[in-house]
């Protein structure tokens, strides 16, 4: 039991350094695995470093695969927070708009605007 709990919070770490990626906008499919490397050389502890070793070859979590189930699991739980946080609001504002690329594509943007149900305070969600 200790070592399961152990190898979820080193797989904390390895979603912190993925949500930094998402948060920063940074290309996450190639600087995922060198990300991780730099935090299991920064981690004194080495309790990264040995999560790593111990990992069997086809569990090592570094790839390009984990990286994007992470983004899309990471986007899932914030669109479903952010959703209940809608559905509490008493007043919501919507608007969309609708244009044109150079090469031809429809984008439609999408902007809601609520009040914090706890707060009062308008919040923006694009």
């Amino acid at each position: 039991e200790l070592e399961r709990q152990e190898n979820r919070h080193r797989f904390g770490d390895l979603l912190d350094g993925a949500y930094f990626l998402f948060k920063h906008e940074l290309p996450n499919t190639t600087l995922y695995a060198p990300l991780l490397e730099l935090l299991s050389k920064i981690d004194h502890s080495k309790k990264l470093s040995t999560f790593f070793d111990k990992c069997q070859e086809n569990a090592t979590y570094d790839s390009t695969t984990t990286v994007t189930e992470l983004l899309q699991s990471t986007s899932e739980v914030i669109d479903k927070q952010v959703l209940t946080k809608i559905r509490e609001s008493r007043i919501i504002s919507i608007m969309a708009d609708e244009g044109t690329d150079i090469n031809h594509y429809q984008n439609l943007s999408i902007c809601i605007r609520y009040c914090n149900q706890d707060t009062g305070e308008p919040t923006i969600i694009y």
